[in-house]
């Protein structure tokens, strides 16, 4: 191709091969870096998306779904679906559902829904900083306020306790079983990943996003300490968290494992692809599984 043709191609409205090559070259980096040090900088609004609500809000939001806070309203840590309040038979155990990273808890009680069919009380964590929690967003607090939750938990209703994570909540869960692994009879993990500078790179792909995320979430690092049974559940058309990212935790997994996926599911529409034989099935391998006394 002739110099001159080559001078008229642009590249992002910049002529490709300009007179002053090193002012194209500084252009061009300048291009390239804003959205870095966006991504840098801004990576905890990337990440999470939470609904906040005050006190009062909350309340009238939990008596519209029959559920109460936990452990109290003026110690807000979650919701609690009590199986034992609508039974006269104890309930068979704990579920703690860590959501994903848009909302908050109160948009999660269909999970505990098909839990207390089941025999199981439900608490559905809430974060710091959504809902009606204050805190901070970082990696560290999540892990070490959910781990203080799951502990909590055990204190007030025993085993056994199964881990559940949604999402975000998957790399939040797999970090807090590494605290409380011995504690823990099962996980059952929704869309998860296996790190989150492995997503932030599929995302970005235009960037060098994985030296730019500063959190890991190194979930299978977090799980090696965990035996199982584990649960990984798999979206098919997965646009957020890609499947070889999923499929790479699995794998990486030693302990007893069973992985479900969801033909034709996006990201968001794996629950769609369940039904209550679904959850049943999930459930009685979590408890056929368990070896934590």
């Amino acid at each position: 191709m002739k110099l001159y043709r080559l001078r008229k191609m642009k590249l992002f409205g910049l002529p490709l091969l300009p007179d002053r090559l090193p002012l194209f070259f500084l252009r061009l980096s300048a291009i390239l870096l804003l959205p870095a040090g966006f991504l840098y900088s801004y990576q905890h609004k990337l990440l999470h998306h939470p609904e906040y609500v005050s006190r009062s809000e909350l309340s009238e939001q939990l008596a519209s779904k029959n559920v109460q806070a936990w452990p109290s309203l003026d110690t807000y840590r979650g919701i609690l679906a009590d199986f034992d309040s609508i039974s006269s038979v104890p309930a068979k155990g704990t579920v703690v559902l860590f959501h994903g990273n848009s909302g908050s808890a109160i948009s999660r009680t269909n999970f505990a829904d098909h839990l207390r069919v089941l025999g199981y009380r439900t608490i559905l964590l809430e974060y710091p900083g959504y809902g009606a929690r204050k805190g901070g967003l970082d990696e560290e607090t999540l892990i070490a306020d959910g781990a203080e939750s799951v502990k909590r938990a055990i204190q007030q209703f025993g085993k056994p306790v199964y881990i559940m994570g949604e999402s975000l909540g998957c790399g939040v869960a797999a970090g807090v079983i590494s605290r409380v692994a011995g504690q823990v009879s099962g996980a059952l993990l929704i869309t998860p990943w296996d790190n989150l500078p492995n997503v932030a790179q599929f995302t970005y792909w235009y960037l060098p996003a994985k030296l730019l995320t500063r959190e890991t979430y190194d979930s299978i690092a977090n799980l090696k300490s965990f035996a199982g049974p584990l649960v990984v559940v798999m979206s098919e058309k997965d646009e957020i968290v890609p499947t070889t990212s999923t499929l790479n935790l699995y794998r990486s997994f030693a302990g007893k494992k069973k992985l479900y996926v969801m033909p034709g599911a996006t990201h968001r529409s794996w629950y769609g692809h369940t039904d209550q034989k679904w959850w049943k099935e999930t459930l009685a391998f979590l408890e056929s599984g368990s070896e934590t006394p």
